[in-house]
């Protein structure tokens, strides 16, 4: 396999627990398809959800500069057309910017085209739709450098292979967004609680801890905990008592 490829598959799941690195993910994906900019567009139906948008180096770099502010609150709303277009096509069809039913040189005149161009030297796009979700569309805009007249056939044959692994990624990481959110949420909740109150595994290893028990543990005048996250007492007797008993209650709760 290509370890442009295993490089891109790994930042890609990355991305899962790390949104932060979808740059780096997005940057590998173009190294890949040989493309030069990706915008990854995210939708909710929820009311009042904004589109979200990941962005590779090219078009990020951009978004960054007084001519991307301008295009983003001005001229970015002109491509509302070519995402629309795309939530009715299949998931995972690319879809070259020339058979949207526009011609090359209608699409070159938009303003939408021409701007951005002039400044990150993008010009033919390849469109997708990666899932048929009926809560979310997500979508990617694959972009080439002005000197190719064409979309490469390379384009298409090698990005199969990462599509549905970017299209897992998104699944996979919205499911994480939601269980950290919840996680906060309860811990929220013990924070409230004025005594200490930890969470443990049946090995003893203290994994979630509210406000209270971190006050107590920090005093270190009884009980605190090892490096390896479990409880240890100034008596070696209670110490193995605790960890008897965490290992009992583990032990049951899994019954």
């Amino acid at each position: 396999m290509d370890p442009r490829v295993c490089q891109a598959l790994e930042l890609i799941y990355d991305t899962t627990v790390n949104p932060g690195s979808w740059r780096r993910a997005l940057d590998a994906t173009a190294a890949v398809i040989e493309a030069k900019a990706i915008a990854l567009v995210i939708r909710g139906k929820k009311a009042g959800a904004k589109d979200l948008t990941m962005m590779s180096s090219t078009y990020l770099d951009f978004s960054r500069t007084p001519a991307g502010w301008y295009y983003g609150a001005w001229l970015s709303r002109m491509q509302n057309q070519d995402w629309d277009f795309l939530q009715t096509q299949p998931p995972h069809q690319l879809i070259p910017d020339l058979e949207t039913g526009h011609s090359a040189k209608a699409l070159d005149e938009r303003k939408d085209y021409a701007f951005p161009r002039k400044r990150t030297g993008v010009s033919r796009r390849l469109g997708v739709r990666l899932n048929a979700d009926d809560i979310w569309f997500d979508a990617m805009s694959i972009g080439f450098d002005q000197r190719e007249f064409e979309i490469p056939i390379v384009a298409s044959e090698k990005s199969q292979a990462l599509l549905p692994h970017i299209t897992k990624a998104l699944e996979i990481g919205r499911i994480f967004a939601l269980l950290k959110a919840r996680y906060k949420a309860a811990l929220s909740a013990l924070d409230r609680v004025q005594a200490g109150i930890a969470l443990a595994l049946p090995d003893g290893q203290i994994i979630v801890k509210n406000a209270e028990a971190e006050r107590v543990l920090g005093l270190k005048d009884g009980v605190t905990l090892a490096s390896d996250g479990r409880f240890v007492a100034s008596d070696p007797d209670l110490t193995s008592r605790i960890q008897s008993i965490i290992r009992d209650v583990g032990l049951t709760a899994q019954g």
